[in-house]
């Protein structure tokens, strides 16, 4: 619908005998240039401050118009108003941004920071291949904390308080970094999220890394040494955890795979009888990382936990390393299970098991006479250099290499297993002046 625009200047008065017409019109308002009152031939009436800003032009509205003021600004409410925004003009701002900012910003006070991360992670932007993880996570250790304070009054404090509780600590004090760098990841997501939607215009953790709060800023590459492995494996019957993830954590340091591709394993890939596991390919619901499914023979060790594990969970589950209640355990669940048990090894994560499987056995090649392009076929690296153009698997027999090195590594961990093991009475590492009776070799 067109425009009409009407010369005759706006007096209180006259504000109160406006009638609508069949056509919308504009009547200017006098005495600050460029404000109008908006006439709709429904009735409806709304002021608007028209202005030029860098020779081009442009128009705010400042709310419903009403003699009374009872539901809208009335005539020298809206001059006054005008009035400001022709000073931010003066200045070369724009009155339609600071109006549309100040409006976020007082959004922004009534939502709270837990409110966001729902939003970033119910609206699938997060980018994450397991969400549920993120969310888990925040449930159980940040939720509580966050639920009624206001994203923008979010800062360094809140998190120093919230790490301040007993949780996060070990039993002999010290803090568990993990735990730490993991909430801390969440809530810097969250804030990235809440600056992308408007709600924040600075990090207010711009200058506290995680380090500040005692979690790790980075991926600490270790493995384990042979003394280390057999304290580890000896040490591992008297964890506060279940038998099945003891199971766990020696099948993942017997086949070198991933943590999350051992979590994912799924009863059907597992054939017994022929002593093989089909790794499928990385997708959706797989995190394997590999761009083609593989097959991985079992050694004796290996085999000798999955029928351990089989026998326990039945045939009522797909998932061959289920949790308590049926569904898939996440890797940051078996991480705070080592935090919370090997703390004689500070910073370790399952992956560290990872990283002792192709270590100890690259050290050990010769001795245990395997192939070193064998080893990384069984973790499923791509071979580096020349290895990869002429260190080719036996036609006849292409899992014959890999089936030697797991044999070789699950050999020499049944030794370890299964050494005899004589007891000692020491203060235990997790409770300080409490003697318990603990293995040592």
């Amino acid at each position: 619908m067109s425009e009409t625009e009407r010369r005759s200047l706006l007096n209180a008065q006259a504000f109160k005998n406006v009638k609508p017409e069949d056509k919308e019109f504009f009547q200017r308002a006098g005495e600050v240039p460029g404000l109008f009152l908006r006439v709709l031939p429904s009735g409806g009436m709304s002021w608007v401050y028209r202005f030029r800003l860098h020779s081009k032009p442009d128009k705010v509205t400042l709310g419903p118009a009403d003699p009374s003021g009872r539901k809208g600004l009335t005539l020298k409410e809206a001059r006054d108003l005008a009035g400001n925004h022709r000073k931010l003009v003066s200045a070369g701002k724009n009155p339609r941004f600071e109006v549309e900012r100040k409006l976020a910003q007082e959004k922004a006070n009534t939502i709270l920071f837990a409110q966001v991360f729902d939003d970033l992670y119910q609206g699938g932007t997060h980018g994450e291949s397991r969400p549920e993880e993120s969310t888990q996570i925040f449930d159980r250790d940040l939720r509580a904390a966050l639920k009624t304070v206001p994203i923008v009054d979010f800062g360094p404090v809140h998190f120093a308080k919230i790490i301040s509780g007993p949780t996060w600590r070990h039993s002999n004090g010290l803090l568990k970094h993990g735990k730490i760098a993991a909430a801390y990841r969440l809530i810097k997501k969250t804030i990235r999220h809440a600056i992308s939607r408007g709600l924040l215009t600075d990090d207010p953790l711009r200058y506290s890394p995680a380090k500040s709060f005692g979690g790790k800023t980075g991926v600490e590459e270790r493995n384990l040494g042979m003394s280390e492995i057999r304290n580890l494996l000896t040490q591992l019957t008297f964890w506060h955890t279940r038998d099945a993830n003891r199971r766990l954590l020696k099948f993942t340091l017997a086949c070198g795979q991933r943590i999350s591709a051992v979590l994912e394993m799924r009863r059907t890939e597992v054939d017994i009888d022929n002593g093989t596991w089909r790794i499928p390919k990385t997708a959706v619901d797989r995190r394997t990382k590999s761009k083609d499914s593989r097959v991985l023979p079992l050694s004796q060790y290996m085999l000798q936990l999955l029928r351990a594990q089989l026998a326990v969970i039945g045939t009522s589950n797909e998932l061959v390393w289920p949790a308590t209640n049926g569904k898939q355990i996440f890797p940051a669940s078996v991480r705070r299970c080592i935090e919370d048990n090997l703390l004689e090894i500070e910073g370790f994560t399952p992956h560290d098991l990872r990283r002792t499987f192709v270590s100890r056995l690259h050290e050990r090649a010769a001795q245990l006479r395997i192939n070193a392009a064998d080893i990384e076929r069984v973790v499923g690296h791509v071979l580096p250099g020349m290895m990869a153009i002429y260190s080719h698997p036996d036609p006849d027999d292409p899992l014959g290499g890999q089936r030697d090195v797991l044999n070789a590594w699950g050999e020499l961990l049944i030794t370890i297993d299964s050494s005899r093991i004589r007891s000692i009475i020491r203060p235990w590492a997790g409770v300080r002046g409490a003697a318990r009776r603990i293995p040592c070799l």
